[in-house]
């Protein structure tokens, strides 16, 4: 063959090699993630809580299913309350209902299935890394990670996406782009990003390891997504964590909040560089809120509790409504990417409301 001939064909296939990861395409052969068109998103947190939402979770399932605009769907974490027993048996049965969302599925870690697990009513657990205290059990986290992040880089849901992961010990942290914006999954837990002693106890080097080692990370992993961000060019990030950061209950004590802090700084930091609409998404607190926390003049404390001195008035926030505040909902999030203000929602309450007064959730 001649050299130019060997040439072509070398060309040839390096360009089929090339070609798939210049577009990245859904796995079902679905359009391009970066494509301009609006996308809309199912937001859950704090759920399923207790016996009677845990009996109907698959019904709020079946309803996000059969909601044509969405084309997936958020947990920002505590897929049980926190009274209740960490067992991984709930965890293998929760994993199955979450194996019956249709579209892709993206879950990030609560407090409420690790952190906490050291309560008594928990089933007194060590919460994460090596387990010092004779326990044959693994680490709650270890198991979280087992059986809900199995297929690292991929989500859950039947229809399941490929996403970008940090890996090693952080598979859980992931990120990918669509609808010119860049989306990002983070393990930022409650009880103070895992400060709060475990059993009431002095904390342990394994606690230590954890916090420090996961922190460094989730900043890490922010810089990432924003980095993305600008390297796709895109209008607009969104990242959903657990933890609410600015929960009202917390704020005067700093062992509620203080280990917040490099997240918090890291977030306010690239998103004052970026430039462009951020919105945080979590859970942890229960009640519905939409604000902007490090730009809210009758809450100064949201900034200087973390040693924020200049707004950020492009990071808005919303807290997904969980647990058992009523009423049982979804938010349906939609992202514009040609609109002035790309961020735009609905709240959708579930057919049933386990557990709640009809009086105060109307036509259910």
């Amino acid at each position: 063959m001649k050299r130019s001939s060997l040439i072509a064909v070398a060309m040839t296939a390096l360009l089929a090699v090339i070609a798939p990861l210049a577009v990245a395409k859904q796995p079902n052969g679905g359009p391009p993630l970066d494509a301009a068109k609006p996308a809309t998103y199912a937001i859950i947190g704090d759920t399923p809580y207790g016996a009677p939402q845990i009996a109907n979770f698959p019904n709020d399932i079946a309803e996000i299913n059969a909601d044509p605009s969405v084309s997936l769907v958020m947990h920002l974490g505590d897929i049980k309350n926190g009274s209740t027993v960490c067992s991984t048996s709930y965890f293998e049965a929760i994993r199955a209902d979450f194996n019956q969302f249709e579209d892709p599925f993206v879950y990030t870690p609560g407090d409420n299935e690790w952190t906490d697990c050291h309560r008594a009513n928990n089933g007194a657990y060590w919460p994460a890394g090596p387990v010092l205290n004779g326990d044959t059990r693994p680490a709650r986290l270890a198991e979280i990670q087992r059986i809900f992040f199995d297929n690292p880089g991929w989500t859950l849901g039947r229809n399941a996406r490929q996403v970008e992961t940090e890996g090693g010990n952080y598979v859980e942290n992931v990120s990918w782009n669509q609808s010119r914006t860049q989306f990002g999954a983070v393990n930022v837990p409650g009880s103070n990003n895992d400060w709060m002693p475990w059993f009431g106890q002095p904390r342990t080097s394994s606690q230590i390891a954890e916090v420090e080692g996961r922190t460094a990370a989730d900043v890490e992993w922010i810089d990432h997504i924003f980095d993305r961000a600008r390297a796709n060019n895109a209008k607009a990030v969104v990242i959903g964590i657990q933890a609410d950061m600015w929960d009202p209950e917390i704020v005067g004590d700093p062992e509620s909040y203080d280990h917040f802090t490099p997240i918090v700084r890291e977030l306010a930091a690239q998103t004052t560089s970026f430039g462009g609409p951020v919105l945080l998404l979590n859970g942890d607190s229960h009640k519905f809120t939409d604000d902007r926390p490090l730009a809210d003049p009758s809450r100064p404390q949201n900034r200087s509790i973390y040693g924020i001195e200049d707004e950020v008035p492009n990071l808005r926030r919303i807290t997904v409504n969980g647990s058992t505040t009523p009423c049982h909902e979804y938010l349906r999030l939609t992202v514009s990417p040609s609109a002035n203000h790309p961020f735009s929602y609905q709240r959708v309450q579930f057919a049933n409301q386990p557990g709640f007064d009809p009086a105060v959730c109307p036509g259910h």
